[in-house]
């Protein structure tokens, strides 16, 4: 059984009348969350709109300094037409991370957020797994050294590729139950791949363990989809962080001085 706490993102003891300096900016494949953010820390309540009502959202925010991850390049060419001053997150706004086994080149900004966070927040080696679209895994040693990660497609990505690629597969919606074998075509298409991917990331997670010699390994769960992995990936004490990726966006701003 997985063992799961829950941690809310914390928040400042601020007037909710005071408007944040920095606006952090979290651009997913789906939709967008926002908030502001002072001294490192997460202020007042995220907003979460979809990505395509997120340029009319944001254009009443405008007068604060923006801090931005995006996973969608034509969505970070409009805010920073909105926003010119904008800054970035970077790997270089977390120096107690090691970065250089992996290639950043190619490694996405919303990763980089949550290992921020994860060194942070984690107790000596941690994992990270944020689950939206795409399931993502990366870990961080006790050193601070990345070590690197894993993607694969999430458990509505899985089903749509099914729908589309086949002649009569039907688009099967996502639900919490994980019977061994389904009855009908439908509950056949969900065990197979929540079965699958949740013991997959759980199969991944023990070979980090044996092969990355980590006796003791801290798991942080986040994203849409972090309630089903939490309880359904079994033998890892696994704390969910709705905010991961704010959290370790919060933290970068304060080191970029902002």
């Amino acid at each position: 059984m997985s063992v799961v706490s829950r941690t809310d993102v914390r928040t400042s003891q601020i007037v909710a009348e005071r408007t944040a300096r920095t606006l952090l900016i979290n651009v997913g494949n789906t939709h967008v969350s926002y908030v502001g953010c002072e001294q490192g820390r997460v202020i007042g309540k995220v907003r979460v709109v979809p990505v395509a009502q997120a340029q009319n959202a944001l254009e009443l925010e405008a007068e604060q300094s923006w801090f931005v991850c995006s996973v969608v390049p034509a969505l970070l060419d409009e805010l920073h037409h909105l926003q010119p001053d904008m800054v970035q997150i970077s790997p270089s706004h977390a120096s107690d991370v090691d970065w250089g086994t992996v290639d950043l080149s190619t490694y996405g900004l919303d990763r980089v957020a949550n290992v921020i966070a994860g060194r942070a927040l984690g107790r000596g080696a941690v994992a990270i797994i944020d689950i939206g679209t795409a399931v993502t895994v990366d870990v961080v040693d006790e050193s601070g050294v990345l070590l690197g990660g894993v993607i694969l497609p999430g458990r509505q990505l899985q089903r749509k590729a099914l729908n589309d690629y086949t002649a009569q597969l039907p688009l099967v919606g996502l639900n919490s139950e994980l019977p061994l074998l389904g009855t009908s075509t439908r509950q056949a298409i969900s065990s197979g791949i929540d079965l699958a991917i949740a013991n997959g990331v759980a199969g991944i997670l023990g070979r980090i363990k044996a092969e990355a010699a980590i006796p003791s390994l801290s798991v942080l769960a986040t994203g849409g989809d972090m309630d089903f992995f939490a309880a359904a990936i079994p033998g890892f004490a696994i704390s969910e962080r709705p905010y991961l990726t704010l959290e370790g966006m919060a933290r970068a701003a304060e080191a970029a001085g902002l």
